[in-house]
């Protein structure tokens, strides 16, 4: 199962589940976490940051990095990600509270409609049982 979350929420993550850091830069955490940066799943620095800087919308950075998912390697990463899904849990972990304005949401629909991977946005404050 693919699991979706924000770091003040990751030690409600499943100690055994793969959990994966997607932003473009990794805070400094405890090595016991067991916590993997792929910043290859972040948005590129020029959409990231002209959406930040106020110079694009939302639906505007949506349209870029779904743009940005659908090339061959953002793809090729995807494809093993839901193979791993298939028997692991996995969880997908960046910066952003809401994921109704955050690229790991995105992410995650697409390999919802394009893998039938299944997929959680865990609670805050609430422990994912494993």
């Amino acid at each position: 199962m693919l699991l979706t979350t924000y770091l003040a929420n990751l030690k409600n993550v499943p100690d055994n589940a793969n959990k994966i850091f997607i932003a473009r830069t990794m805070p400094k955490l405890d090595p016991k976490l067991h916590v993997i940066h792929d910043a290859s799943f972040a948005p590129s620095f020029l959409t990231l940051n002209t959406y930040k800087d106020g110079l694009i919308s939302w639906d505007k950075f949506e349209y870029l990095f779904k743009l940005e998912i659908e090339t061959s390697f953002m793809k090729f990463k995807l494809k093993k990600l839901a193979s791993l899904c298939i028997d692991n849990d996995v969880a997908l972990i960046c910066y952003e509270k809401d994921n109704t304005q955050c690229h790991r949401r995105l992410l995650a629909e697409h390999m919802k409609v394009n893998y039938n991977t299944i997929w959680k946005e865990m609670e805050t404050g609430t422990k994912q049982s494993e």
